[in-house]
């Protein structure tokens, strides 16, 4: 019943292909799956290595907003009351009043730092009423224990807070 087909048609080598099977071979799975575990070991790897970097840039721009606010929360007189912030190992903490000790514990706004960040310097810096300004100069230095990277916030009589 193939008479009418060409003699060289009929001579081709025909592989049996299914038309009505479909799907992918257990080694083109396999494949697959390797290229795609590979890819995702790059980029997690990647992500990882960045996270402690990412938490001190994260923690400095907290404490550097943080001194900021309580300045200026003493200029603007808000609460009537002198502002500043105590930062602990832990914690950080805006408050309102001259002292930590002596503050009014019902303005305090807590922070607590991530874990791998480790702060040095600084316990407390009061800007003064009206004015801004602090006696409380120095600095304060939050390192990343992972890595040992660290960023510097320094803080002068005006009260200004320069972040390196």
């Amino acid at each position: 019943h193939w008479q009418f087909l060409p003699r060289f048609i009929l001579s081709l080598k025909v592989y049996d292909f299914n038309p009505m099977q479909k799907g992918f071979t257990l080694v083109e799975l396999l494949i697959v799956l390797a290229v795609m575990g590979t890819l995702f070991l790059i980029v997690g790897s990647i992500s990882l290595s960045s996270l402690p970097s990412t938490q001190l840039s994260s923690e400095a721009d907290t404490v550097e907003q943080t001194l900021r606010r309580a300045q200026a929360k003493s200029i603007s007189q808000q609460a009537d009351l002198a502002w500043g912030v105590h930062l602990s190992s832990a914690q950080m903490t805006l408050f309102a009043g001259s002292t930590y000790v002596g503050r009014n514990q019902t303005y305090d706004e807590v922070h607590a730092f991530q874990t791998g960040i480790v702060k040095s310097g600084l316990s407390d810096v009061v800007f003064d009423f009206r004015t801004g300004e602090t006696a409380d100069t120095g600095t304060v230095t939050l390192t990343a224990s992972s890595t040992g990277e660290v960023k510097t916030l320094t803080v002068n009589q005006a009260g200004r807070v320069n972040k390196q």
